[in-house]
């Protein structure tokens, strides 16, 4: 979807596909991925991300925000929860910030954060730049 502002009118252009077999859009400074990632597997985000950075321009954003799972630490409710969702669904699983970060890296990407909420049991986020 692209938003664009012209005389004052704020509008949405939405572009239809599929992240999988299509290209991703150029022409937008920031992506969001918003509750994408856990529900693939491993060759599906690594391939996601890179086309991500790929359309980016020079300095653009990746917003992730999605369940994470605690890794060494696990988060009960949440690891437990989306384990048995992405299990019941056959496909992905919740990863950890620090998996992401290395998904992130070696999409390109870099300054990335992993950014501090008020229910990281539910969702968390990350940025990173091109």
């Amino acid at each position: 979807m692209r938003f664009l502002s012209q005389n004052g009118v704020n509008q949405f252009e939405v572009v239809g596909g599929s992240f999988v077999v299509d290209k991703i859009p150029e022409g937008f400074d920031t992506v969001t991925l918003i509750r994408v990632l856990y529900d693939h597997d491993d060759a599906v985000v690594a391939a996601l991300l890179r086309k991500v950075y790929e359309a980016l321009p020079k300095a653009g954003r990746i917003i992730i925000s999605e369940p994470m799972s605690g890794g060494q630490s696990p988060i009960r409710s949440a690891d437990s929860y989306f384990g048995f969702y992405t299990m019941a669904m056959s496909t992905g699983c919740p990863r950890s910030p620090k998996t992401h970060e290395v998904f992130l890296r070696e999409a390109g990407f870099k300054k990335i954060k992993k950014h501090k909420g008020t229910r990281e049991f539910v969702t968390q986020v990350i940025s990173a730049y091109k």
